[in-house]
């Protein structure tokens, strides 16, 4: 992976945060130039495994 195609972290905002997760929204610009103004990242500061579960109409539940 090409490490100057990530985006670049401008601003942080937290908005929970936990010995177990963290959420954080974070203003990035990506290196077209484009800024996202809230991209919002969860971070685990534990090994930890994450389940999205899908109904037949492939919306989130």
């Amino acid at each position: 992976m090409d490490y100057r195609e990530l985006p670049e972290r401008l601003d942080r905002k937290i908005i929970y945060e936990s010995d177990y997760v963290c959420l954080y929204a974070d203003k990035v610009k990506l290196s077209n130039g484009y800024i996202i103004e809230k991209y919002h990242q969860i971070h685990y500061p534990h090994e930890a495994i994450s389940i999205v579960v899908f109904n037949e109409n492939d919306e989130v539940l």
